[in-house]
């Protein structure tokens, strides 16, 4: 790839905040502009640092060129035999203190000597070809820290004074696009959950640290009879359906949600009220992305409402046109996809593609897997 001038890499940063699949070719410019062996964003909650064993660290979202992709895996199979990312550690502490406005590189946060004595320049960067950083940290209005980085292959040499002139020059407009990026991502979380409350039903996204980011008003009648917003998280009135709650969102940090797999349990309140149904939804489409924060939707429901879900609910939920939602709803109603083709009027083949966007768009692979989703979010509201 030839070298981008900074206005095509700020550009690209630009779409990405506007497209989030943007990021990566974002990325992929940042790296080469810089002379390096890859590049990566990371999305910091405000609660976590890199000191020692914290267990929060897997609140940490990162997006990454191949190369950094690689890396992550690897780190993620040693497990708790990684060593503390010393660099990391203290340029965040530096941006804690006011110290960090810029790019900066490994020995504004480390003495040469200890770079050259640290585990993790020695034990897992050098062994891997690489050893050399600059980074910056942006601190976004959600209160994460937004941090972007470039690593440079050991052989080539630290970043000296041009190079985070040069990246500096990007500072300001990197900046603004991550500002744009988390700004417009919360407007598509709260339009999905406006989205709901329009069809009746409650609903709220909740954060990667368990936080409330946004409700609508119907769910917000719930606290505080049934829901709590706590320091902690978001809490529910009964020990086991707070603990499934709990269990639901930690298998979405943990990845769960390519598996399409909705939780959904009963919430009995404190005051005699009838009871509910939580359903812990995937954000899959909407606002799922590393600048967003948002985790999950958690949609409320009366526990004897009909099985099948409405179009116009599965349209607010998974972002589907008007033609894939009724698809979904009928072959969750248990007709034949040939049969609908049929009774609607519409090619097999226009209906096969419509099925694999709605696959897409909710996050499972096979149509059997769709059924049983969408079986799992019975007691949605009819409209």
């Amino acid at each position: 790839m030839r070298k981008p001038d900074p206005q095509q890499v700020t550009d690209l940063f630009f779409e990405a905040a506007l497209v989030p699949e943007c990021w990566s070719r974002a990325l992929d410019a940042l790296t080469t502009f810089a002379d390096g062996a890859f590049a990566s964003m990371l999305a910091i909650p405000p609660d976590v640092s890199f000191a020692g064993d914290n267990q929060k660290l897997r609140e940490v979202r990162l997006l990454g060129t191949p190369e950094a992709e690689r890396l992550l895996t690897d780190l993620a199979a040693l497990g708790p035999a990684v060593p503390t990312n010393t660099r990391m550690l203290r340029a965040l502490e530096r941006a804690k203190s006011g110290l960090m406005r810029e790019f900066q590189q490994d020995f504004d946060w480390l003495s040469a000597e200890e770079v050259e004595r640290d585990p993790f320049y020695l034990d897992i960067m050098r062994p891997r070809g690489y050893g050399w950083c600059a980074g910056t940290v942006v601190d976004m209005p959600t209160g994460d820290r937004l941090v972007f980085s470039v690593e440079r292959a050991y052989r080539r040499g630290a970043f000296d004074s041009a190079d985070i002139s040069a990246l500096n020059g990007l500072w300001p407009d990197l900046a603004r696009a991550g500002m744009l990026a988390a700004r417009l991502g919360l407007e598509r979380v709260r339009g999905a959950v406006d989205a709901l409350g329009q069809v009746g039903l409650p609903a709220g996204a909740v954060r990667h640290d368990g936080r409330l980011l946004t409700a609508n008003p119907a769910f917000d009648q719930l606290v505080p009879a049934y829901l709590q917003d706590s320091a902690r998280g978001l809490r529910t009135a009964g020990a086991r359906s707070d603990a499934l709650l709990a269990r639901a969102l930690a298998e979405l940090r943990a990845g769960g949600s390519r598996s399409g797999v909705v939780g959904s349990f009963p919430c009995l309140p404190v005051d005699g009220r009838p009871p509910i149904i939580l359903h812990v939804l995937p954000l899959v489409g909407v606002g799922r992305d590393i600048i967003t924060t948002a985790l999950a939707l958690i949609v409320a429901t009366g526990a004897s409402s009909p099985a099948v879900p409405s179009d116009s609910v599965l349209r607010a939920l998974f972002d589907l046109t008007p033609a894939e939602a009724r698809l979904a709803q009928a072959l969750a109603s248990g007709h034949a996809l040939a049969d609908y083709a049929s009774t609607t009027g519409v090619a097999v083949t226009t209906v096969r593609a419509q099925l694999r966007a709605v696959l897409a768009k909710t996050g499972v692979h096979r149509q059997v897997d769709l059924v049983r989703l969408l079986a799992g979010l019975g007691g949605f509201i009819a409209k």
